[in-house]
């Protein structure tokens, strides 16, 4: 997982977070690297009705079993 963190009068941040440690990124070549992959994410990724939808779907077909 990633955070990136944009500010009105600061450069943009990315903060990673592992088990064991973390670390921040303040290159611009890296920030645009994780701006990418957010934006393909946000291209794939449900509506918040379409995941309570999906996640009520998958816990009726648990309850099945």
């Amino acid at each position: 997982p990633f955070y990136l963190m944009n500010f009105p009068r600061n450069k943009a941040v990315v903060y990673l977070e592992s088990a064991t440690s973390s670390v921040y990124l303040e290159d611009a070549q890296k920030i645009d690297f994780f701006r990418r992959q957010a934006s393909e994410l946000a291209k794939v990724a449900l509506t918040p009705a379409d995941s309570a939808a999906f996640v009520g779907r998958i816990a009726r077909e648990h309850d099945r079993e």
